[in-house]
């Protein structure tokens, strides 16, 4: 039997529709607003059974743009598995559930299955909000993943942040999912000569969220590459070792000094702020700020990959991560 979303209206179909088709408004029941921004308002609903749901509520260019994402995306994966196969379980992406137009309201809607703890929860039930060194490595090789996999689907995701990524609630307790979320901001990737005929939502990026976003998107007019998205899950990832970010005392609007602190991070040897950042996640912020070239994501990959098997086999502790010296000392007592 094929699940709801598996019987998703096309985007198409949805631009097409008639006002007598539209969905009822009572089919949801918003409980409260969670976000309100350029793109429309996320809101937390229960259906009719009394499930608790995430609805959005965008803007025509934004609402087309994450359909047509999850439509490739979706049809991505059944490529590479039966077609009837139920990929909601492992969809590392928030899934859909249903959208399209609803009576009364102007914006188109997309319903989600409500996810679990994001990573700023994580982190805060840490000792002192500091995730440990190999745990940090592990979410955040989780995390790069799904963001490489979205850029070799030819998106952007331009909200990478804490609460971007969230667990969904499994029946795996030990090892639940990490799932991307917040794609309202989501476009293709474009350049100069391709982003004469792409949407207005792939140009609109007012609201910056200037604690994550990357030094090249405080410039205005500016493109939004993969490398952005890469150099701020850099800054999430500073976020759950060091339990803050250096800019954080830093007034929004004050764009000199934000850059010039995120620019002191490549200083890895002489910045006083790093203090629980592994040292492999350290280096990592040379590649990213060089920006010559798309940054190569398998090379990161496997660097964590290589980190997380060596320290996980050793009989250490977790601080002989933190200094380039102690990494012979481990391999002895290993």
């Amino acid at each position: 039997m094929s699940s709801r979303s598996e019987c998703l209206l096309s985007i198409d179909e949805t631009q097409k529709i008639h006002t007598n088709s539209f969905i009822s408004k009572t089919k949801y029941t918003i409980k409260k607003v969670i976000k309100e921004g350029d793109f429309g308002s996320i809101n937390l609903c229960v259906d009719k059974k009394g499930n608790e749901k995430i609805i959005k509520f965008l803007v025509k260019d934004s609402y087309k743009e994450e359909i047509q994402l999850n439509e490739y995306h979706i049809k991505t994966i059944k490529e590479f598995f039966s077609w009837n196969v139920n990929y909601q379980p492992f969809n590392r992406f928030n899934n859909i559930l249903d959208h399209g137009q609803m009576n009364e309201m102007e914006n188109s809607f997309i319903v989600y299955e409500k996810l679990g703890k994001n990573l700023n929860d994580v982190r805060k039930s840490y000792s002192k909000q500091q995730v440990e060194p190999i745990k940090g490595l592990q979410i955040l090789l989780e995390c790069i993943s799904v963001i490489n996999y979205l850029h070799n689907l030819g998106y952007v995701h331009r909200k990478i942040k804490p609460s971007s990524f969230c667990y969904r609630p499994s029946s795996n307790q030990q090892n639940p999912p990490i799932v991307l979320t917040n794609f309202e901001a989501c476009c293709r990737i474009v350049d100069k000569n391709t982003s004469k005929n792409t949407s207005t939502v792939t140009k609109i990026l007012n609201s910056k969220n200037f604690k994550y976003c990357s030094i090249n998107q405080q410039t205005p007019n500016t493109f939004y590459t993969p490398n952005d998205d890469i150099e701020s899950w850099y800054y999430v990832g500073i976020l759950l070792f060091e339990g803050r970010l250096p800019w954080e005392d830093i007034k929004s609007g004050d764009d000199k000094k934000i850059k010039e602190s995120k620019k002191s991070l490549q200083n890895i040897k002489t910045n006083h702020f790093y203090v629980k950042t592994p040292d492999v996640f350290r280096c990592f912020v040379i590649d990213i700020f060089k920006k010559e070239a798309r940054i190569d994501v398998n090379e990161l990959v496997n660097s964590m990959m290589k980190t997380i098997t060596k320290y996980s086999r050793c009989n250490i502790t977790d601080n002989s991560l933190l200094k380039s010296g102690n990494k012979e000392e481990g391999q002895k007592k290993g």
